[in-house]
């Protein structure tokens, strides 16, 4: 949600308030229970502010997982939301389900597969329900790691309306210390508003 935190237009700047606090448990040796709840608050320069409106998103979920084996775990991730923009006093919702299953092929190497839907009511009120997940595999290597991923999600956004969007990535990491790991990826993504008009073109960061 923080990919166009900074410049806009060149020129002007937006900035982003992003918290994400969580909460761990362990049900029983194989089920374990996240709870998480996430606040973001968006503003804008006040030269964009005719064009892009500042936004908050308020809400929280669950990820309740259980192990299989050693190798397999399946998961039950349920989330609610709630999205404020300053041009617009409808406040929408969101509401998502997702079955996740995490599957171990090697000893250094897994898939993380999730998939499932979202709701969303629109600038109309109308409920609107579009795919959701992810999909990555995730390779360690002795003291560094690789992720590669596709995922659709549902974010907020300054046209003063939920939109969809769809993110292609690779990420690396590497221990240099037991206290210090350099990380760096790259990402291409295009989103897009509910109503199939485009917000803007696919971008790489």
């Amino acid at each position: 949600p923080t990919d166009g935190t900074g410049r806009v237009f060149d020129t002007d700047k937006r900035q982003r308030l992003w918290l994400n606090p969580q909460f761990s448990a362990n049900l029983t040796r194989r089920t374990d229970l996240q709870v998480f709840g996430r606040y973001l608050d968006t503003t804008y320069d006040d030269d964009v502010s005719l064009l892009l409106a500042g936004f908050k998103q308020y809400g929280v979920g669950a990820v309740l997982a259980h192990s299989l084996s050693d190798k397999d775990e399946i998961s039950l991730i349920a989330y609610t939301g709630l999205f404020e923009s300053d041009v617009d006093d409808s406040d929408p919702t969101t509401t998502s389900i997702r079955l996740g299953y995490n599957r171990r092929i090697s000893e250094r190497t897994q898939v993380r597969i999730s998939a499932g839907a979202e709701t969303t009511e629109d600038l109309d009120g109308n409920d609107e329900t579009n795919p959701v997940g992810e999909i990555a595999l995730i390779h360690n290597y002795q003291v560094s790691r690789v992720i590669a991923s596709y995922m659709r999600t549902i974010d907020g956004s300054g046209v003063g309306a939920f939109s969809v969007r769809d993110t292609f990535s690779l990420n690396a990491s590497r221990d240099m210390s037991p206290r210090l790991t350099l990380s760096g990826g790259i990402r291409a993504y295009q989103t897009s508003a509910l109503d199939s008009a485009d917000v803007s073109s696919a971008e790489v960061d």
